[in-house]
């Protein structure tokens, strides 16, 4: 989780827009999903449970980030 929030900062630092990092996230997404096709649930539990929990952080922050753009617009 330290890492996908050190990922996050690095990411907003960039000044890219929030449609920029919203397409890097979905990105890592892939990335980690197609991880998970390579693994069996009996040889490797926890490893599919870290990849998981990396996923569902990951969506979050794509939710958090619609949302404050959601904010924003509604702001102007």
């Amino acid at each position: 989780m330290k890492k996908l929030k050190t990922m996050t900062k690095d990411v907003l630092a960039s000044g890219d827009s929030r449609e920029v990092m919203i397409d890097y996230y979905n990105g890592k997404i892939m990335q980690l999903t197609d991880e998970l096709n390579d693994l069996t649930l009996l040889q490797h539990p926890i490893q599919i449970q870290t990849i998981c929990g990396k996923i569902m952080a990951i969506k979050n922050i794509i939710r958090d980030m619609r949302s404050a753009t959601a904010r924003s617009v509604l702001v102007r």
